[in-house]
């Protein structure tokens, strides 16, 4: 992760698969502190515990606006 976090291109966007997990949020804090602007995608897999998969997504997506505000 460090070696990444080394060549991020400042000031562009940069993709990442957004699990809403720790390590995930955690990255996206980082991209932005070295000057990258994130932009995180997620996808409904269709997994069996996401009953209420859109809430997940509010939830998540809260939590990461607060983080990079």
């Amino acid at each position: 992760m460090t070696t990444i976090l080394k060549h991020l291109p400042a000031g562009q966007r940069i993709g990442i698969a957004f699990s809403g997990g720790l390590d995930t949020s955690a990255a996206l804090l980082w991209m932005r502190q070295k000057g990258a602007v994130p932009y995180a995608y997620t996808a409904n897999l269709g997994q069996p515990d996401e009953d209420d998969y859109d809430a997940f997504l509010v939830a998540q997506w809260s939590m990461a606006q607060r983080m990079l505000a």
